[in-house]
């Protein structure tokens, strides 16, 4: 498989995850997830936006597999909130295990602030800590700690939320 030139919309990079669906997680790891990062980081700010709405709608399947691509490429449209919205959105703990890796850094503090995470819809953090809970069950125990900081760490930020609100 080579592809040339880069997947200019949003359509495209979505067909072109389901084209190679069942590829091998190797495939996925040194051709795909590259093109689609390279594609990413060239995609125009308003198909960037585009995607940002539009895959509100896709799989759990296409969410994984843009996940990285997303958080490594070169697009200021395309950030670490969006990785965040994706993990929050994704149910299969095979997938969530994968992408806390990469999640936790950008959830735990203090790498956000109070004032950053007020800016994030109540349900998303709902969902993130529903996501992160899962993984206490199946992480080691070194990573467990973490989790449950994490956890802490949201669950304060939406009793902080409510009491503002009150």
């Amino acid at each position: 498989m080579t592809e040339q030139n880069c997947l200019n919309t949003v359509k495209q990079i979505e067909d072109y995850i389901s084209r190679y669906r069942n590829d091998s997680d190797g495939s996925w790891e040194y051709q795909h997830t590259p093109y689609l990062e390279k594609s990413l980081t060239k995609l125009s700010k308003l198909e960037a936006k585009k995607l940002r709405i539009d895959i509100g709608n896709w799989s759990e399947f296409h969410l994984y597999e843009i996940a990285d691509p997303i958080l490594f490429c070169k697009n200021d449209e395309l950030d670490d909130e969006l990785y965040i919205k994706i993990f929050g959105e994704i149910k299969n703990v095979e997938y969530l295990d994968y992408l806390v890796g990469n999640v936790i850094h950008y959830i735990k503090p203090p790498y956000y602030s109070f004032e950053k995470i007020n800016n994030w819809e109540t349900e998303l953090i709902q969902k993130l800590i529903i996501n992160v809970s899962k993984l206490i069950e199946v992480k080691e125990e070194g990573l467990k700690n973490s989790l449950i900081e994490v956890i802490e760490f949201l669950t304060d930020s939406l009793k902080k939320r409510k009491i503002k609100n009150s």
